[in-house]
């Protein structure tokens, strides 16, 4: 049995998508199931709240039959970059709402006003290998490397559980908390930060006399991460402070 089934075809809408989503995916008993549509819905003009009910509808059939539904955010298009934009900030929301996880790979991929890399897309629209690598690394690395975890107040030196194996920290403040440092690992060690609560804030304190000096962020200011956004983080020379990395 394969580790992975891929059911894409190229050309598909997300409408298409959704009607092949029980012969193609379901039927394999999937445990976890990876959603990129959406490039062809803007190509052909469909009505953005038509691509996000599918998409929902996709993820609500997901979650039903007991798998996981990962909602992946699309690439750049060089013929409509801004469009391309508003469709992926309408998607974290869109995957809180139908219990599932986003995992944004956009801004690995677009530079300056939106639009691809150089080279990452002969085309413009459709990623080259190099791309195609990095769009599934950063899947790859966020299915077998996460863990959620609550934020239930303040705190220094956070050392929350997975953090020495999981690449990515889902967490769920329950209220507007803040983190003023964070148990450091190994030098070049990459986490990212993502808050999954829509109604609270957390805060990454730069440089916040509160944590050890080691554990301390070094952001420039402090960094705040509302509804659904991310924070990427690596660990400095000598496995001392957290610097941001930059996409």
């Amino acid at each position: 049995m394969p580790v992975a089934y891929n059911a894409g075809i190229g050309g598909n809408t997300t409408a298409a998508m959704l009607a092949r989503l029980t012969t193609d995916v379901l039927a394999h008993s999937p445990t976890d199931v990876t959603i990129m549509g959406g490039t062809n819905d803007v190509g052909q003009g469909v009505p953005l709240a038509t691509s996000l009910a599918n998409l929902g509808a996709i993820m609500d059939g997901v979650r039903a039959a007991g798998a996981a539904a990962w909602l992946v955010t699309i690439p750049p298009r060089f013929d409509l970059p801004l469009v391309v934009e508003t469709y992926n900030a309408a998607l974290p929301a869109l995957a809180a709402a139908h219990g599932a996880r986003l995992i944004d790979v956009w801004p690995l991929l677009a530079g300056p006003g939106g639009l691809w890399l150089a080279g990452y897309a002969a085309d413009g629209i459709h990623p080259d290998a190099v791309a195609a690598t990095i769009i599934a690394g950063a899947i790859q690395g966020t299915l077998v490397g996460y863990f959620e975890v609550p934020l239930t107040g303040n705190v220094d030196n956070w050392n929350p559980p997975g953090l020495t194996t999981a690449t990515t920290l889902f967490v769920t403040p329950t209220g507007d908390f803040s983190i003023s440092g964070l148990a450091i690992q190994p030098a070049g060690t990459f986490r990212r930060i993502v808050n999954c609560s829509n109604l609270h804030a957390m805060t990454l304190r730069n440089y916040n006399s509160e944590s050890a000096e080691r554990n301390k962020f070094l952001l420039g200011a402090d960094k705040s991460l509302s509804g659904f956004a991310s924070a990427d983080l690596v660990a400095g020379p000598m496995s001392q402070y957290w610097y941001s990395r930059a996409a």
